[in-house]
């Protein structure tokens, strides 16, 4: 277990010890964003180089995108930069919009089209061609799209805060762009109206996420979306989540607060719980999951 931070010894390692995100580029780096500015991570000689200067000095990070292409989107503040992958040139798109950039998410899909999802500002689309930022209609009544998952069928989905979960047609107009998906969860009595994690897994095609009431799965087959009610794991957690992810070979995590990380095969009925006592022996506390990240690997 390798540990990276900044100490009386180190005092420039990190930038800051509060790590608010961290991306990995086509060129074997960990980019690491902070409460105070980014850095990155050699991960071949384990090198950390300090990236806070030019248009990123000191700001809390909120989000870092590293596309195919090798472009390395930040967002932070109200500002949205992308770089090239040698971090030597870059524009800002903050001005280009007449609306304010708060970047929730960046996502890329299955074309290379790079969406932007910002807290109460929409949905915005990067057009190559015009090297600018297309806004889309207004999603729900806040118009807070929180994260973007295009599934196996090409189709996307959008989970906002606080409006619940849309299917999303780029191509239609904009009454038809956005189809509602009803949450309610009949064991539970109540209705996810907030989404900050989602995956699909490899077996049943289900959309598995996660939101502030818990983990909501959705059997996307037949008629249309529904909850899936008799998979849960309230009975054996606290059902506060923060992240999830899939794995290469399939697997789901979930990361839990103050209880470690749940591990889901969806090729056995199981729901296993890691608690990770390497970390809690290390540091007197269980392990309170904030984020989690997927390499290459």
């Amino acid at each position: 277990l390798l540990s990276f931070r900044s100490d009386f010894n180190n005092r420039m390692l990190l930038t800051n010890n509060e790590i608010k995100f961290i991306a990995e580029d086509n060129r074997n780096r960990l980019f690491i964003g902070t409460q105070r500015g980014w850095c990155y991570l050699d991960k071949t000689t384990y090198e950390i180089k300090n990236l806070n200067e030019g248009p990123v000095t000191t700001e809390t990070i909120r989000y870092i995108k590293c596309t195919q292409q090798g472009d390395i989107w930040v967002g932070y503040d109200d500002k949205l930069i992308r770089f090239n992958s040698d971090l030597d040139r870059y524009v800002d798109y903050s001005a280009k919009t007449t609306h304010p950039i708060y970047v929730n998410s960046i996502y890329e899909d299955r074309d290379g089209t790079i969406w932007i999802l910002n807290w109460n500002s929409g949905l915005y689309k990067y057009d190559v061609e015009r090297d600018a930022l297309v806004r889309y209609p207004k999603i729900g009544k806040t118009d807070n799209p929180f994260i973007m998952f295009q599934d196996k069928e090409g189709r996307y989905w959008i989970g906002t805060w606080g409006d619940g979960l849309y299917l999303f047609n780029p191509h239609a107009g904009a009454a038809g762009m956005y189809t509602p998906v009803s949450a309610y969860h009949k064991t539970r009595k109540q209705t996810e109206d907030t989404f900050f994690g989602m995956v699909q897994d490899d077996v049943f095609g289900y959309l598995w996420t996660v939101g502030l009431t818990g983990l909501s799965v959705f059997d996307l087959s037949g008629a249309g979306p529904r909850i899936k009610d008799d998979i849960s794991v309230r009975n054996e957690s606290n059902n506060v989540f923060s992240g999830i992810l899939k794995d290469k070979e399939g697997n789901i995590w979930i990361g839990s607060s103050n209880e470690g990380v749940y591990m889901i095969d969806v090729r056995r009925p199981p729901i296993e719980n890691y608690p990770l006592l390497a970390i809690k022996d290390l540091s007197g506390f269980t392990p309170n999951i904030n984020m989690m990240y997927k390499d290459y690997e």
